[in-house]
């Protein structure tokens, strides 16, 4: 998963919690730029603020990674 794939499901569920992003800039404790580089797939998150963003919009991003490699036929080991 690459950042904009990451941002397009970011946009998504913070949309659907009907916040803006300067709600969520504002939740996050950084800039509304920031926050907007980051949605738009421009900027990658620190990891401080990667998990916040998951924790925030209950965003498991292992599931997600999941999701990817098995629609690429990755192997997965559990």
């Amino acid at each position: 998963m690459n950042y904009f794939e990451f941002a397009i499901i970011v946009r998504e569920k913070r949309i659907k919690l009907k916040l803006t992003q300067d709600e969520m800039s504002f939740l996050l404790n950084m800039s509304r730029s920031k926050y907007n580089r980051i949605e738009n797939g421009i900027q990658e998150p620190s990891f401080t603020e990667l998990v916040c963003l998951c924790i925030m919009l209950e965003i498991d991003i292992t599931k997600e990674i999941k999701k990817e490699n098995e629609a690429k036929n990755v192997p997965h080991y559990d």
